[in-house]
């Protein structure tokens, strides 16, 4: 028998669902959890130390937009 566990991630996604519109799609559903996904991969690089600072980026942008 499988027992249905109320993670934290399963409560999130439950809460984001309701929140959407209620016209929105499958598709819609999953942009949001894609988004979501991209977020917490950024996070855990950045709490590896894998990331670049403001400054940085403001440097690298700057660079890329005078080639």
């Amino acid at each position: 028998m499988i027992v249905p566990m109320h993670t934290a991630v399963t409560k999130e996604v439950i809460e984001m669902i309701q929140n959407l519109p209620a016209e929105s799609t499958i598709s819609d559903i999953m942009d949001r959890l894609y988004v979501r996904l991209e977020i917490e991969a950024a996070e855990r690089e950045i709490a590896g130390g894998k990331g670049f600072g403001h400054e940085i980026v403001e440097q690298k942008i700057e660079q890329w937009l005078l080639r």
